[in-house]
């Protein structure tokens, strides 16, 4: 409920405060006479795919791994912790629960980082770029996702959720400063529509996927998910350091 609230309250502020940039004449009479219905919009839609930018479209591996590789991690470190931290893989355990109490602590300490993290790498950002930053928070996160399987002392399951919480700071904010850059400003709206499909296609392509390599691959074991994920955020960092940007085409 003070979810809920917060939410609200804060979608009203910025409806109140931010102001909006007036429309020329010109943008409104091609606004008016821009083709409308359904149809239309399917067509925008897959004309804007077909003429993708680059940039854009090498963000698409990115989030790929990097979004994969966090389901992974948000569905399965409870178990994962469950196995390493208490022994069971009983649901119904106190063990379980314990682990699920334990998953809330290390949670509010990585999302901690994070709201540090966003104001701090500022700075880093304006001198190296945002995408040697971002490969950096995400090999750091794999990192800790590495470790977290070998860690059995509750004190230093902190350790890793510093990687974990730097890499969510920078998934907030430096793929859409990649973005911004590559694509047109008249076409701003479909593509930040389409970029936003490059975050929930990714968890279905997991969610049907996983099921099918659990057993046969991870050897039904949740702690390989965490490792999996660690892979896959690595793999996430080197796509973002092959994403073309201003400077480079």
């Amino acid at each position: 409920m003070i979810g809920a609230l917060l939410s609200f309250t804060t979608v009203w502020w910025s409806v109140k405060k931010v102001p909006e940039l007036p429309l020329t004449d010109e943008e409104r009479q091609r606004i008016a006479a821009a083709p409308k219905g359904v149809g239309a919009t399917l067509a925008e839609i897959v004309d804007a795919i077909k003429h993708m930018p680059p940039t854009m479209r090498k963000l698409w591996w990115m989030k790929l791994f990097q979004w994969y590789g966090m389901m992974c991690y948000w569905i399965y470190i409870v178990p994962a912790l469950a196995k390493t931290m208490f022994a069971t893989t009983d649901a119904q355990s106190a063990g379980f629960r314990d682990a699920s109490l334990l998953n809330g602590q290390i949670g509010g300490f990585y999302n901690f980082v994070a709201f540090l993290a966003a104001f701090a790498m500022l700075p880093f950002v304006r001198r190296w770029g945002p995408k040697a930053v971002h490969a950096t928070c995400l090999l750091a996160a794999a990192l800790g996702m590495w470790m977290l399987p070998t860690i059995q002392d509750k004190a230093l399951l902190f350790l890793p959720m510093i990687g974990i919480g730097l890499a969510w700071a920078s998934i907030m904010g430096n793929p859409y400063v990649l973005l911004a850059g590559s694509i047109p400003p008249e076409r701003a709206g479909v593509y930040m529509g389409i970029f936003n499909m490059f975050i929930v296609i990714p968890m279905l392509i997991q969610m049907v996927t996983l099921p099918l390599i659990y057993h046969s691959v991870l050897g039904g074991q949740p702690d390989n998910v965490i490792r999996l994920a660690g892979v896959l955020l690595a793999c996430a960092a080197v796509a973002v350091l092959r994403v073309p940007t201003a400077a480079s085409k």
